[in-house]
């Protein structure tokens, strides 16, 4: 049954769909499906989250709602390449230069790339850090 998205299905998958328009030579098209199968199973859809829920919270404080002025995120960074890590921090460091108020909770874990910049990790990471929690130092003081 034709629909308007794509699924893994063979016979409503984005190739099948892209194929009916150009019927002629499917063998071309090969080389899209593996793109938009990458995007599909990486770390496309945790950047897609990340700038949906900034662009949610930042047209809100814009247009002045009373609305939350903050955004929690866990572990939205894990697996992304670092590129997305420092253009995000760029990103916020404008709004902070441009007086912009907001609270941006995250949790993060360690990674090397922290000490690719000079002290990145002592100005960026700890000055900003409210709490570390470690195994020995577990939320609430206990496991869960």
């Amino acid at each position: 049954m034709p629909t308007k998205s794509f699924t893994k299905q063979e016979d409503n998958s984005l190739l099948k769909k892209i194929g009916d328009v150009f019927s002629n030579n499917i063998d071309s098209l090969r080389p899209f499906d593996a793109l938009f199968r990458y995007f599909r199973d990486s770390e496309y859809f945790k950047v897609r989250s990340l700038i949906y829920d900034l662009s949610v919270l930042f047209n809100s404080i814009d247009q002045n709602y009373n609305a939350p002025r903050f955004n929690i995120h866990d572990g939205i960074f894990e697996n992304l390449h670092k590129t997305h890590f420092f253009a995000f921090v760029s990103f916020i460091d404008e709004l902070i230069a441009n007086n912009t108020k907001f609270q941006y909770i995250l949790t993060l874990n360690d990674h090397d790339y922290f000490d690719e910049i000079k002290d990145f990790r002592l100005n960026k990471i700890i000055a900003n850090t409210i709490i570390q929690l470690t195994p020995s130092k577990p939320l609430l003081g206990r496991d869960f």
